[in-house]
């Protein structure tokens, strides 16, 4: 991994605390990346599963992990030993496997890092690496404590965490009619983007017992929502093609009075995305994300985690390149502007 600290200065960090955390926990995550390999080889009686992760550098490693690097770096800044973090992020990394299998199943995609190669039919190969997942998940909370209600309570809180996640998928089904703004995120988004975030968190909150710990927890919300507007905003028109409900497809819904299949005829139009009731909902759900962002890495800071609202911006206008969102970055900034067109409707 070449030219890693030149890398990480071109993010516009130098020299600053949070790099430096951030740094060296990457090794940590790699730590975790081949123990989780080993102990699922373990369930597995031929052995043959593929992980398609290759990274080119040390930055592009980051790209790809960089939540689930920042969600561990939360605990090694508050000083927890490497062996728990290293299970920590295990469960972690288990838990969202279980979420990407469920989604794999219901969207019929084949999503994630690890893949069962010896079984060739789509539901039961993510079914069988769900209940794998599981057992993984149980494993690291028997390294984790002998106690045994402090298990239980590990295993029905992330039970509990995944359920209310399913809840917020469950309601994603798209009518003729979609809810406000406000509706999606506080029936779906706070689920399936806050809570989802937050299962990082789940089995470290009880086994720490750290006030801290749930401080940092809230800011973590408040960005995983943040990143459901952006997914939100990214596949407004698959979302729209697959019946789902959708953040911004709801904002250009009530800000027109315009029901949902109008607003699928006239997307048809190509000058559609250029078009001023899309372009002012577009505007208004990019600033909408950035605030809610910027405000939950506000609050991961006053937990003691070394970022401000500079160091904030600095780390989303790097989170909206990789998701190839640079131009919808410059147009927050106001530094781009995209010509209205009009006459769609």
């Amino acid at each position: 991994m070449d030219n890693k600290i030149q890398d990480y200065i071109n993010l516009g960090l130098k020299n600053s605390k949070l790099i430096k955390l951030l740094i060296s926990t990457i090794k940590t995550h790699e730590i975790m990346e081949k123990t989780y390999a080993t102990r699922l080889k373990t369930y597995i009686s031929d052995e043959k599963f593929v992980n398609e992760k290759s990274y080119k550098s040390y930055m592009n490693y980051l790209e790809k992990n960089f939540f689930s690097i920042l969600l561990l770096s939360i605990f090694k800044n508050l000083k927890i030993s490497k062996d728990k973090i290293t299970e920590y992020g295990i469960i972690l990394h288990s838990l969202r496997g279980m979420v990407t299998c469920a989604d794999n199943i219901i969207d019929k995609e084949s999503k994630g890092s690890i893949f069962l190669t010896s079984i060739s039919n789509h539901v039961l190969s993510n079914t069988m690496l769900s209940i794998i997942q599981q057992n993984i998940i149980n494993n690291s909370i028997d390294e984790l404590t002998i106690d045994s209600y402090k298990k239980n309570r590990m295993v029905q809180g992330y039970t509990k965490a995944l359920y209310s996640v399913a809840l917020g998928e469950n309601l994603r089904e798209l009518g003729e009619i979609i809810e406000e703004p406000k509706e999606i995120i506080e029936n779906i988004h706070k689920k399936i983007g806050g809570e989802l975030l937050q299962l990082a968190f789940v089995i470290p909150s009880i086994n720490e017992e750290n006030e801290i710990l749930n401080q940092a927890k809230d800011g973590i919300f408040q960005i995983g929502i943040a990143l459901q507007l952006l997914d939100d905003i990214c596949d407004f028109k698959e979302d729209l093609d697959e019946n789902k409900k959708n953040y911004l497809l709801s904002k250009i819904s009530h800000k027109n009075n315009l029901n949902v299949l109008k607003i699928k005829e006239v997307s048809n139009n190509d000058n559609f995305i250029f078009s001023k009731i899309y372009l002012d909902s577009y505007r208004e759900s990019i600033n909408e994300a950035v605030e809610r962002a910027l405000y939950g890495f506000e609050l991961l800071g006053n937990s003691g985690y070394p970022i401000n609202r500079n160091q904030g911006e600095l780390i989303l206008k790097f989170m909206f390149n990789i998701r190839g969102l640079s131009k919808a970055w410059e147009f927050y900034k106001n530094k781009y502007k995209l010509k209205n067109i009009g006459g769609i409707l």
